[in-house]
């Protein structure tokens, strides 16, 4: 779905679908509690994993990330197309950070 070089650089304004995504993602995200919300995402919609260690006191996050009750097709496929450039994958994670936090 995306192509990204290795000397493209990320700006969310070129992706108003992942744009859109996170949208969303953060407004549910907003009331709950837990103190690793962006890692979470990140690591879920990146490489499909979750640390153990996030599970008891993120649960709620935990949950609705995995349930696929959200969509995130377009920020899975983003990080998919990003794979090759780490510069790229590091500046997407950072705007999903201050996104989700």
């Amino acid at each position: 779905m995306y192509e990204v070089n290795e000397k493209d650089v990320f700006q969310l304004r070129f992706y108003p679908e992942v744009e859109n995504e996170l949208a969303i993602i953060s407004t549910h995200l907003r009331n709950m509690r837990g103190d690793h919300k962006a890692e979470i995402v990140i690591s879920f919609l990146k490489d499909h994993c979750i640390r153990t260690d996030w599970f008891k006191e993120n649960a709620d996050v935990i949950t609705l990330i995995t349930s696929r009750f959200l969509a995130t097709e377009h920020i899975e496929a983003l990080f998919k197309g990003g794979r090759n450039n780490p510069v790229f994958t590091g500046e997407f994670e950072r705007c999903i950070s201050s996104s989700v936090s």
